[in-house]
């Protein structure tokens, strides 16, 4: 009986292990959500932010779309972007962007995430 202990113990720790590992890093999310702005994904941007400015974006503007957005972060704007992380603790990181747009114009940012429920959001861009 001790070895199915020990068999269902080190099963359940193995499950937690990958569990905890499939929770996407701060760059992978900084750079899917950057990827929804270049893209116009309006929806899978707002399932991306942090519950607060989820709120604040709905408050001001109904949803996430062109008009609530800065002028370069507009549809068909983006032409590229790089993501350099400038900060990151357990429950927030930073980065900044660098956006270049169709009109050849560069623009620098910061992109703030924080954690919620085990997972990075944005919560300022």
């Amino acid at each position: 009986m001790e070895v199915n202990i020990k068999f269902v113990k080190t099963l359940c720790l193995l499950f937690t292990i990958l569990l905890a590992g499939c929770s996407a890093s701060s760059g992978e999310v900084a750079f899917d959500f950057m990827g929804y702005i270049k893209n116009g994904q309006h929806l899978e941007m707002q399932d991306s932010l942090s519950t607060q400015s989820h709120q604040m974006m709905a408050m001001f503007y109904g949803s996430i779309n062109d008009k609530a957005l800065k002028p370069y972060y507009r549809s068909g704007q983006v032409t590229e972007f790089q993501l350099n992380k400038l900060a990151e603790t357990d429950e927030s990181s930073r980065f900044k962007v660098q956006v270049h747009t169709s009109s050849g114009q560069l623009f620098t940012d910061t992109l703030d995430l924080v954690k919620e429920g085990g997972e990075w959001k944005v919560s300022k861009f």
